[in-house]
């Protein structure tokens, strides 16, 4: 299938295929076509693209071994890599995080190196640090290392805003996990009411993932009859997604 393809052919046809299995299989022959080709720096993109098309798609745990083998490509060939590809790598460098912090298998260790390497390279950015503190943060609240976790929180809320930052329409539902993992269930609740009003600040996954954080804010303070609608609702929401 596809021998007829260039490898540039089949990075357009991936371009233009919604993300999904098809769309992944599609980078990673894309990819390995390359790598036969001897084609570096589009063997690197492919890569790069697989692992977005892996987290775009549903498959995020998948996109730990397409975004290491750009990695070690990285380390061995500094020389390859553009200032699009760094950028690249260093969003995803995001997820990564993310995906070791939910990964039974990975252990504290191998969660702190690669919170290293990711500061490391950030700062070789010349990067604020921003994502990289509310990575910290996680990674410390999963472990219960509550006073690291609440620096960590700190230095994010005053870090600047950088080109690698998250969505800034996405900040309050850290605040609002923050503050429910605290207990403070009024100071949640207030972060949150807040910022759904504010309507101007929204992307794909906002509003919905943030009324999903608010539901225990929301039901601790005696709330639940006043947003019974929006709760029943995300409820139904949810059910269809398991369900399917």
């Amino acid at each position: 299938m596809f021998e007829n393809e260039s490898v540039q052919d089949l990075m357009d046809l991936a371009m233009d295929t919604p993300y999904g299995k098809t769309c992944s299989a599609l980078w990673a022959e894309a990819a390995r076509r390359a790598g036969v080709e001897g084609l570096e720096r589009e063997e690197i993109w492919c890569y790069l693209r697989l692992a977005q098309a892996f987290t775009m798609g549903g498959e995020v745990t998948r996109m730990v071994a397409p975004f290491m083998w750009v990695d070690k490509r990285r380390k061995e060939r500094p020389d390859l890599f553009d200032a699009d590809m760094q950028d690249s790598f260093a969003w995803y460098y995001k997820y990564v995080i993310l995906v070791l912090r939910d990964v039974p298998q990975a252990s504290a260790d191998e969660c702190f190196n690669a919170l290293r390497e990711m500061r490391e390279f950030y700062q070789s950015l010349g990067d604020s640090l921003k994502a990289y503190y509310l990575r910290e943060y996680y990674i410390f609240s999963m472990l219960g290392r509550d006073e690291e976790a609440d620096e960590a929180y700190r230095k994010w809320k005053i870090a600047d805003v950088s080109e690698h930052s998250d969505c800034v329409a996405c900040d309050p539902q850290h605040e609002v996990a923050y503050y429910s993992q605290r207990g403070e269930w009024d100071k949640a609740v207030e972060v949150g009411e807040e910022a759904l009003a504010n309507s101007q600040d929204s992307c794909s996954s906002q509003p919905s993932t943030l009324y999903c954080n608010m539901l225990l804010p929301w039901l601790y303070t005696g709330q639940d009859d006043k947003h019974g609608r929006r709760i029943f609702t995300l409820c139904s929401a949810i059910a269809t997604v398991l369900r399917f």
